[in-house]
């Protein structure tokens, strides 16, 4: 069998070619030029190049196909082997074998038919053999294909659709191409026309870092004149797109966040944007609505410039501004004259004046600090070192005052010659007279008066409630409780209602619960009467525990039949503790021997059901004295 040389250089396979020779065309050599002494022919092949190899390699052929070069009879005589073609001409071919022979013409083509596409040929002992070829209607003529698989040239090609592979090296020209499948082209020289419309998602251009930097799209102006060029290109080495003027000169391209495909993020409106690194932008903290610009986040700089004012909180130093309008001019501080605050102002540091200091509306005079809620009025007058906070306050004397303040609504201090270091805190709370470190702090409508004429009144507070009171005196209190009044030096009324002090040095507490323990260092009165807690005590394997610091009153239930052992414990000096006795039966008690009892008459409890008490006192923190009384009806 032959080599297949589909693909290789003639100068590497010339050995392997067959070749017809001799004046008449005769003899068949090799590639080196020696006769072929011996050859074994199939009627399944041609024996002239001119002629297709296999009739199942024709790709194209037209729909007129021209069968004068067509193979129809041959015949053979001994080594001579005849062929006559469509056309009446004959040709005739010598095998050269050394001498005459007798061929074997049985496999040799006698005849050929053609019906459309398909061709069928008639071998020499009668058997037939059938070929189809593709496209058969498109062929402009059978006789240029060497091979169906090797187009010698595009130009026979009727139309470009029907070229199916067309081999390296060519240089054909089509009128029209039209690619059914997919087509892949190295390289596009030009492409000449208005506009080009290509029907796919997306133009794909190369790029190949280092080596090709760029890729992209470039705009050839050849309206202008000087002509000029510019171009969207893609930087494959900083990966990101640029733009390229017909100065040469190149630009970043600026995109909005990244994101996901399909949930890209979106700048929000009114939104001024900011660089986010890169080539990116994104939301900052200042929105413009077209009337005002806010800030959501501190302003740091040395100048801030606004024509028309500021809306809210302006933090910084005071010493920047620029505007006379909204703050003095250079030099800003130390500051004299007025000021215009229409929002708030945040200090930092301290705030110094030596005049008055107003925030809001109302009067003032000397050195105060009065500010005031919109719309109402605190009122300062004929005072030193005061302060009115809040809303429709009054500092208003006959004479001097120093250090005074009020905080809250319509509390007023005044109507003295001398009332210093006073503090009003609350609602509608009231000093008055001469007096000095007074103060109310919260509730309503209590009142602190004082003398008129003389100093008599100091020292003093009330302490929340309502409609409470403090006269003329020194270093009384109320705290909280509702319409009390404190007259008397060093006397306090805490809580309750409508309690008055009757003498000094007294404390009045309407009713006195103490969870703990209480002292009283000097005699004590009391108008009412003095009770304590009542506690049962519970045995716990024969054993009842009397705690004497829980209370003074205990009872205790015994059991029919069994002894209890009473164990005291936290004995104080002075305690008096009552134990109620709930006998039953033969019960019977025993004691530790820190309980002391009359000598040769210990406590034994009634033997039927019924009361003792049982009486413990302590003189000492070691011991009880214990007395009883016994069947109480």
């Amino acid at each position: 069998m032959g080599q297949n040389l589909t693909g290789q250089l003639i100068s590497a396979t010339y050995e392997d070619l067959v070749q017809i020779s001799g004046s008449s065309r005769n003899f068949l050599t090799d590639g080196t030029g020696s006769n072929i002494t011996s050859l074994a022919v199939t009627a399944s092949f041609a024996t002239s190049a001119s002629f297709a190899t296999t009739a199942s390699f024709a790709l194209n052929a037209a729909s007129a196909v021209n069968t004068g070069s067509l193979m129809v009879t041959g015949s053979a005589t001994l080594n001579v082997l005849t062929f006559t073609k469509g056309d009446g001409s004959t040709f005739a071919l010598t095998v050269n074998t050394g001498s005459a022979v007798s061929v074997n013409t049985g496999s040799l083509l006698v005849t050929a038919s053609i019906s459309n596409a398909t061709t069928t040929y008639t071998k020499g002992d009668g058997s037939t053999f059938a070929l189809t070829v593709n496209n058969v209607s498109n062929a402009s003529t059978a006789s240029i294909a060497t091979s169906a698989s090797f187009a010698t040239s595009a130009s026979f090609a009727s139309t470009a659709s029907l070229a199916q592979n067309i081999v390296n090296g060519l240089s054909p020209t089509f009128n029209n191409i039209t690619v059914t499948n997919t087509a892949s082209f190295g390289f596009i020289q030009a492409v000449t026309g208005s506009a080009v419309y290509i029907g796919e998602s997306f133009v794909v251009v190369n790029a190949s870092s280092p080596a090709v930097r760029y890729a992209g799209i470039a705009v050839f102006d050849s309206g202008s004149s000087p002509i000029a060029s510019a171009s969207l290109e893609w930087d494959s080495l900083n990966d990101t797109w640029i733009t390229q003027e017909e100065t040469g000169n190149t630009s970043v391209i600026i995109t909005g966040p990244t994101g996901s495909r399909g949930s890209e993020t979106y700048t929000t409106v009114n939104k001024l944007q900011k660089g986010l690194g890169f080539n990116y932008i994104g939301d900052s903290s200042i929105t413009d609505n077209g009337t005002n610009v806010v800030f959501t986040t501190p302003i740091a700089g040395t100048s801030i410039s606004a024509s028309s004012g500021f809306l809210g909180n302006l933090n910084g130093t005071a010493s920047f501004a620029t505007s006379a309008s909204f703050a003095p001019s250079t030099p800003a501080f130390p500051f004299t004259g007025s000021a215009i605050i229409t929002g708030s102002l945040i200090v930092t540091g301290s705030v110094s004046a030596t005049g008055a200091l107003i925030m809001g509306t109302g009067s003032t005079s000397n050195n105060h600090i009065n500010i005031v809620n919109k719309g109402y009025t605190n009122t300062i007058d004929l005072v030193y070192d005061g302060i009115a906070i809040g809303r429709d306050n009054v500092l208003n004397f006959q004479g001097n005052g120093f250090g005074n303040a009020a905080f809250g609504w319509v509390n007023t201090l005044g109507a003295g010659n001398f009332t210093s270091y006073n503090v009003l805190i609350g609602n509608s709370n009231t000093i008055s007279g001469n007096g000095s470190s007074r103060i109310i702090v919260g509730g309503e409508n209590n009142i602190q008066t004082g003398s008129p004429t003389s100093l008599t009144s100091s020292f003093s507070a009330i302490l929340g409630g309502n409609l409470n009171r403090i006269g003329d005196c020194f270093n009384a209190g109320v705290i909280v409780g509702t319409n009390n009044t404190a007259s008397h030096n060093n006397s306090v009324v805490i809580g309750g209602s409508n309690i008055a002090t009757a003498a000094a040095n007294t404390v009045y507490v309407p009713n006195l619960n103490v969870s703990g323990s209480a002292t009283f260092l000097q005699s004590t009165v009391l108008s009412g009467s003095i009770r304590g807690e009542v506690n049962a005590l519970s045995i716990a394997s024969n054993t009842a525990s009397l705690n004497c610091a829980l209370d003074n009153f205990f009872t205790l239930q015994l059991v029919s039949g069994s002894n209890t052992f009473i164990n005291p414990s936290n004995i104080l000096p002075g305690q008096t503790i009552n134990l109620r006795v709930n006998t039953t039966g033969s019960a019977t008690v025993s004691f530790p021997s820190s309980v002391k009892q009359v000598s040769g008459s210990a406590y034994v409890p009634t033997t039927t059901t019924g009361v003792d008490v049982v009486t413990f006192i302590s003189f000492d923190a070691t011991s009880l004295l214990l007395s009883n009384v016994k069947n109480l009806v």
